[in-house]
């Protein structure tokens, strides 16, 4: 009886395995064709395995997916390399243009508490460790988009400054405690209230660029998410202060 009790448990132990590898690969492999439709994948030829496993990657990938619904649609670009002047590069996370305007994100992947105010240039990221909290600094994500704007403008100076709008976008994983926005550059949220943000920004700003100049925009911008890996090895290399 024992030996028919345990013998029952096993095979139903080996079938939940079994069956949880089976739904296990079947959601993987749906999500991989999606991914493998989506203008995410045309743009970083990003694989999805490594997608997956980057958190960076996979926040971006993340942020394209509350924003391609919108309506009336825009165009998305990422990992854009702008010349910085000083044989220097910066990357830019994520572009959308869209007829109400250019809306620049960097994307941040942190967990845990964020502390942090317009002006300081360092943030602070609060980690529990057992009894004590580990704290991290790391650069004012508002004065680092900035700069990516100004070099976006530095491309586009034949259109308004006032076409861009500046969205900082912290991991679900965190809990933003203590953020003070004095000048209101920038709009600073978690990455799944994206959709709901910029839907009511667009709502507020109206449209301010024909679809033929989204178009031009686009077409303007996108020779610089295609760069060799080297210039990429070279960005990486150079990268001290901000990026």
């Amino acid at each position: 009886m024992l030996g028919d009790f345990i013998g029952l448990f096993f095979f139903l132990a080996v079938f939940l395995a079994a069956l949880g590898g089976i739904v296990g690969w079947l959601i993987y492999t749906a999500g991989k064709k999606n991914y493998e439709r989506s203008v995410y994948y045309e743009i970083t030829h990003n694989s999805y395995s490594k997608v997956r496993r980057d958190l960076g990657l996979f926040g971006e990938y993340y942020t394209y997916l509350n924003l391609k619904d919108i309506t009336p649609p825009g165009c998305f670009l990422f990992n854009l390399y702008l010349p910085k002047g000083d044989g220097k590069t910066t990357e830019i996370d994520v572009v959308f243009i869209h007829t109400s305007g250019i809306y620049v994100f960097e994307s941040k992947n942190y967990s845990g508490w964020i502390f942090g105010t317009e002006s300081q240039k360092q943030w602070t990221q609060t980690l529990p460790t057992g009894g004590t909290a580990q704290k991290n600094h790391f650069l004012n994500p508002i004065m680092q988009n900035n700069m990516h704007i100004r070099y976006l403008q530095e491309q586009m100076k034949d259109y308004p400054d006032a076409l861009y709008h500046s969205f900082i976008l912290f991991s679900d994983r965190c809990v933003l405690k203590n953020i003070k926005m004095t000048e209101g550059k920038a709009t600073v949220i978690q990455r799944y209230q994206v959709g709901k943000e910029v839907t009511a920004r667009m709502n507020v700003v109206g449209e301010v660029l024909s679809n033929e100049q989204v178009q031009e925009i686009y077409a303007r911008l996108y020779p610089f998410t295609q760069v060799s890996d080297e210039v990429k090895m070279a960005h990486v290399a150079g990268v001290g202060g901000m990026q």
